[in-house]
């Protein structure tokens, strides 16, 4: 989904003004690795920079045995990547694992570190990325990590996802047993819109939205409004 001026108008939009913002029904995008995957490519992305990419920490084993480690999957397809998360005791698992250029930094506030070791091994002539997948949601605040990630990377392309706040991961609970299931250590819940509004008011230049993990809802109804994870590509 393209961000046209009348969106972008929309997004701008103060005052507590009722706003309508329109979701195309066209089916796009796949589940949301994959679709970060062929986007980076699209762009010509090889050095990266991989925000969080430890994930669950109960989780790492089965990643690392079934493949489906999104870094490790990274590392599969690009040249120049390294990961960076606050999680010391997941990044100390990797490494003790044999992972590589992982480090145990902020990428907010310990920039300089992570351009550092990424100039180590940059691909001239290509695009650099700073991928924030399934962060914002944890976060205390948001916008200003947003904020200072757009004054640390000047330049570079920014790929961003998010659970969807109208996904059926949310709605089937909501339906059927009127009651809202959601992980605990989240802290927020992003639509369209409010995904949109909070990298605008970080002055992010947005270049597209993808819906991604589509549900049975979605598909019933043909709706991308319900695809479990929005996914939104921007230049810093």
């Amino acid at each position: 989904m393209k961000i046209d001026d009348s969106m972008r108008e929309k997004l701008l939009k103060t005052g507590g003004g009722l706003v309508k913002f329109e979701i195309p029904r066209s089916r796009e995008g796949k589940d949301r690795k994959s679709e970060l995957i062929l986007l980076l490519k699209e762009y010509n992305v090889e050095n990266i920079i991989h925000v969080g990419c430890c994930g669950h920490y109960k989780n790492l084993n089965d990643y690392l045995k079934n493949g489906g480690w999104l870094h490790g999957m990274l590392c599969d397809n690009f040249k120049n990547v390294i990961g960076t998360d606050i999680d010391k005791k997941s990044v100390d698992y990797l490494l003790e694992r044999g992972c590589k250029r992982i480090y145990d930094k902020d990428a907010a506030y310990e920039s300089d570190a992570l351009w550092k070791e990424l100039y180590t091994g940059f691909v001239k002539d290509k695009e650099t990325a700073i991928i924030v997948p399934e962060v914002l949601e944890h976060m205390e605040d948001p916008l200003a990590f947003l904020k200072m990630i757009k004054k640390s990377y000047a330049g570079a392309y920014i790929m961003i996802d998010v659970p969807n706040c109208f996904g059926s991961w949310v709605l089937s609970g909501a339906i059927k047993s009127n009651m809202e299931k959601i992980n605990s250590d989240h802290k927020w819940c992003f639509s369209p819109y409010t995904l949109l509004k909070i990298v605008t008011l970080a002055e992010i230049e947005i270049l597209s939205l993808h819906f991604c993990d589509y549900s049975i809802l979605s598909k019933i109804v043909k709706g991308n409004i319900f695809a479990n994870t929005l996914l939104v590509v921007g230049k810093l």
